[in-house]
């Protein structure tokens, strides 16, 4: 068998003892029901105890607890005022995190001191012994600042202010002793803060006002100055603005238009339109030069020569009418002919004036349009003279106009602050004002004493925990002893309360004692590759576990199977004499000392199958009787004897007897007892027991007692047993 681990590895808290009912923990390290119910049967009473006291507390805290009762008032806080005139400044509606920034910057400014200071200061509350009454406190007498800075923070630790989600309708509230108190401080508090908001808004407007004036005189200031500055520099310099009335700047900061410099414009656009009219002329004047003079539109134009035109048509048909009946040297002929000819001579003369009109009016254009440019060359150098001096002239006008915009602006917006100074308009309105409440918000019964039982319950847990984790760290059920101390187990012996004890319950077959120890009969068959050790030692970690008892059992047990040896090993306190009423002169300290032989120190007992081998008389050294080569000796001999030779060793932790006997016996069964404090104690044990190359067969718990562990009384239907 492989020895237990001597330091074993601190376990995970989903590994502890309790969580399942026999065999190792599952895979999924579940609480399983069983150990979960065993925990609390076995701790009720701690349970109860911890719970009642919780209670107890709470019942304590009602009657003990002033009362206080809180009253809300409802403000709608909007993102800006409603608008009146319709000039008023204000943004878009906010939405998202902005909307919530700007409501939580108002909730904010409901907490602030300035707020709280405003409050006390208009509800008199320095001076109203009413006011600490409700609010169960006291303010110090001096000095007066001390006291003023306490009654604004008891305002403030009593205001609590909610701001919902979606939502611009924030709750305003306020805790007090007295309902009516509690109810006019949150009115107080709504109120006061809309007179705050509407205080700053006119405060604001105000210093609006007073600002916009002072920036209005020195813009008038600044305007009047540039104004004068520009007419002394146009008087200084000789200019002529003829551009603006009234000695005003030109439009857009230019120069101005002198005299010189309009007259140059006009004479300008006059010899544009000489120059134009001379080129008109001079082009009709050369087509009327060489081409003939009915085919010139000023003489076809001409009424007279129109008239004569058709005239001599006339007198054209006539002539061919009369060539016709006449000869060409008739009279009528020739008269006809040659009033034609007069005619032609007369459309011809007045060609011939049109042709010399034409050349005449070119000829005059010709003379206006030099006389217009001598004209224009003589004023370009005063204009440029000019010039030079307006480019002074246009800086100092461009600073009038700027002056004048900036001016304007001021103005319009100084008379709309003005509009606007004496609108009342809020964004911020009550929407329900506090009444005084009817019931406490503390204590109230049912929180307080929900509240006390979930700390009764959490401290049970804490209590449970530490009890069963630190506090008793033993062994309480069967499934345990594998899981704790890597043993495997036998059998779990029920605690019998009856006066015989497990020795009494032996002589009843049919006992759940007498069970027991025919199941370990039936384990230690297996216990060994041989099966069945022939020398088997029985030990504990510490006295008082039931290893007298359970090796006295065990062999009685086993004596129907053969013969059987029980050995009082416990050379320094022996005990097994008294159980079989043997005596204690002769025993095993005699055989390892050589004094006696196994003959006659062994005695017979009331059993036909069982004897005894007393420890004998108290040896001055028994380690070294043990320690000594004799032991085996012994053992091997007593084993050709008897079928079975079964050792009540002494407990492992009190000398180093026990693991001597071990390492001599060909197999050991540790007992330990159920419900005993100190599993640490057990493995300390076998680890020794493992240094002596001890083989350990299993582990028999003692003293299971499955009602105490929180099992019931059935340890069977609880799951105890392995």
């Amino acid at each position: 068998m492989n020895a237990p681990d001597l330091w074993p590895r601190r376990r995970d808290p989903a590994d502890l003892h309790y969580w399942e009912v026999g065999g190792a923990p599952p895979r999924g390290r579940r609480l399983a029901p069983a150990g979960l119910l065993a925990i609390l049967r076995r701790n009720r009473g701690l349970i109860g105890g911890t719970l009642l006291l919780s209670l107890l507390a709470g019942l304590m805290v009602l009657r003990g607890v002033a009362p206080r009762y809180r009253a809300t008032a409802s403000l709608r806080i909007d993102p800006h005022p409603a608008r009146v005139l319709g000039t008023e400044e204000g943004q878009a509606d906010a939405a998202g995190p902005e909307a919530d920034r700007a409501l939580q910057t108002e909730a904010d400014m409901l907490g602030s001191r300035a707020l709280a200071e405003r409050v006390a200061r208009r509800m008199r509350l320095a001076d109203d012994p009413g006011f600490l009454r409700a609010m169960d406190a006291a303010l110090p007498t001096a000095p007066p600042a001390a006291r003023w800075d306490a009654l604004v923070a008891l305002l403030g630790d009593h205001l609590s202010v909610a701001v919902p989600r979606n939502s611009r309708v924030v709750q305003l509230a306020f805790e007090a002793r007295e309902p009516a108190a509690a109810a006019a401080l949150a009115n107080g508090f709504a109120l006061g803060f809309i007179d705050y908001n509407l205080a700053r808004r006119v405060a604001a407007s105000r210093y609006s006002l007073s600002f916009l004036a002072a920036r209005l005189e020195e813009a008038k200031a600044r305007l009047e100055g540039s104004q004068r500055a520009l007419v002394g520099y146009a008087r200084g310099a000789g200019l002529v603005d003829v551009s603006a009335a009234g000695g005003g700047s030109p439009a857009g900061g230019e120069a101005p238009r002198s005299l010189a410099a309009a007259a140059m414009v006009d004479l300008n656009q006059a010899h544009d339109a000489a120059a134009a009219g001379r080129l008109a002329a001079e082009e009709r004047w050369r087509a009327a030069e060489g081409a003939p003079l009915l085919s010139v539109p000023e003489v076809l134009g001409d009424p007279a020569v129109q008239a004569l035109t058709r005239r001599r048509a006339e007198l054209s048909a006539e002539l061919d009418r009369l060539n016709e009946r006449l000869a060409p040297e008739h009279p009528l002929v020739r008269q006809q002919q040659a009033e034609i000819d007069g005619l032609d001579r007369q459309i011809r003369a007045l060609g011939a004036d049109q042709v010399a009109a034409l050349d005449r009016r070119f000829r005059a254009a010709a003379g206006e349009e030099a006389a217009l440019g001598a004209r224009l060359a003589g004023l370009k150098g005063a204009v440029l003279d000019e010039q030079d001096r307006g480019v002074r002239y246009a800086t100092l006008a461009r600073e009038v106009e700027i002056n004048r915009q900036l001016f304007d602006a001021l103005l319009a917006r100084y008379r709309q602050a003005g509009a606007e100074a004496g609108l009342s308009a809020d964004n911020v309105s009550v929407v329900d004002m506090a009444a005084p409440p009817l019931r406490p918000v503390w204590p109230r019964p049912v929180p307080v004493m929900a509240t006390s039982l979930t700390l009764g319950l959490g401290l049970c847990a804490i209590l449970l925990f530490g009890r069963e984790r630190w506090w008793r760290d033993a062994v309480r059920s069967p499934g345990e002893v594998e899981r704790k101390l890597g043993l495997p187990l036998l059998e779990a012996v029920p605690l019998v309360r009856s006066g015989g004890g497990v020795v009494a319950e032996l002589d009843d077959p049919l006992s759940p004692t007498a069970e027991v120890f025919q199941a370990i009969r039936a384990a230690l068959e297996v216990a060994t590759d041989e099966g069945r050790p022939r020398t088997l030692l029985v030990t504990s970690s510490g006295p008082g576990e039931g290893k007298t008892t359970a090796a006295l059992a065990l062999a009685r047990a086993l004596e129907r199977d053969g013969r059987v040896l029980l050995v009082d090993a416990d050379l320094r306190k022996p005990a097994l004499h008294h159980y079989l009423e043997c005596d204690n002169a002769r025993g095993l300290a005699c055989l390892l000392g050589g004094t006696a032989g196994i003959d006659a120190a062994v005695q017979a007992t009331a059993h036909p199958g069982l004897h005894f081998l007393a420890a004998g008389p108290t040896a001055p050294n028994p380690g070294q009787l043990l320690g000594g080569a004799g032991l085996a000796g012994l053992l091997a001999e007593l084993g050709q004897r008897y079928d079975l030779v079964i050792l009540d060793g002494p407990p492992v932790l009190a000398r180093a007897d026990a693991p001597r006997l071990a390492r001599a016996a060909a197999a050991t069964l540790f007992v330990v007892e159920a419900n005993r404090a100190g599993s640490d104690g057990v493995r300390v044990a076998l680890g020794r027991l493992a240094q002596a190359r001890a083989t350990v067969a299993g582990a028999i718990l003692t003293k299971f007692d499955a009602a105490a562990a929180g099992y019931g009384k059935d340890p069977y239907a609880a799951g105890c047993w392995s």
